[in-house]
């Protein structure tokens, strides 16, 4: 088996587009700034 520990910061497309996923998470999600992140793939050591 092998555990690896990495750093980084992934979005979802199909999932942060959903409109129904949106609404239901409209009071805890910050769309606006979490969209501010839609190009990070990675976070680099």
């Amino acid at each position: 088996m092998l555990v690896t520990i990495e750093p980084g910061f992934y979005q979802v497309g199909a999932i942060l587009n959903n409109s129904e996923i949106r609404s239901k998470y409209q009071d805890v999600v910050n769309w606006e700034r979490l969209a501010e992140f839609a190009d990070v793939r990675g976070i680099p050591d």
